[in-house]
């Protein structure tokens, strides 16, 4: 289960999905690793690393969801085996109708993992075989030294400390600060574009 409180989750997924915006190239937006959007005021961050994996969290009012696709857990071929013994079912075993309803067929046919938060306690029905959990949750950054670490490596560029700091803390930056992370980028599309993608405050 996840340690990281309500708050800290958004704030980490924020950090990244502006980052991700930021350092991807006009035109290359089909190369981004993270996905945001807002069903019914929601907000939904999706995670895709271009290697078959994915990670999706929804943080509604009252609740959070977590679940991720590992490609190469040996839960998705057990799945596609066992179809018809109620595999999928198991692994969503007493989550709430309304949680399930945020996410379509096809989306919860690809998980691998998943877990709920509902009245500040999580949920998860363990299955027999790693479904990739701590591999895609480490995504997931607790400290902006961990994101920039990561960001750093995976982007290929350095990345200023005290500027990546305060994307995290505060989840905003300035235009100048977004071109010293990327002096190709365009400020003004890239926060229109994420401010239509991501609900403040949830």
């Amino acid at each position: 289960m996840t340690e990281l409180t309500r708050q800290e989750l958004w704030r980490s997924l924020r950090a990244l999905t502006l980052l991700d915006m930021i350092v991807t190239p006009e035109g290359e937006e089909h190369l981004r690793m993270m996905d945001a959007y807002c069903k019914e005021g929601l907000n939904h961050f999706v995670l895709d690393n271009g290697g078959g994996d994915r990670l999706w969290v929804c943080l509604t009012d009252n609740a959070i969801v977590i679940k991720g696709f590992d490609h190469e857990s040996s839960l998705n071929q057990f799945a596609a085996e066992q179809w018809d013994e109620g595999f999928f079912g198991r692994l969503f075993e007493g989550m709430p109708e309304e949680l399930k309803a945020l996410f379509d067929e096809e989306q919860l046919d690809e998980t691998t993992f998943c877990m709920w938060q509902t009245e500040g306690v999580w949920h998860q029905n363990y299955m027999h075989e790693d479904g990739g959990e701590a591999y895609l949750m480490s995504y997931i950054f607790s400290t902006a030294e961990k994101l920039r670490a990561w960001a750093e490596d995976y982007y290929g560029r350095k990345l200023d400390e005290q500027i990546i700091k305060k994307l995290f803390d505060k989840g905003m930056l300035t235009e100048d600060e977004m071109k010293v992370l990327a002096p190709e980028c365009e400020p003004r599309r890239i926060m229109a574009e994420f401010f239509s993608r991501t609900v403040s405050g949830r």
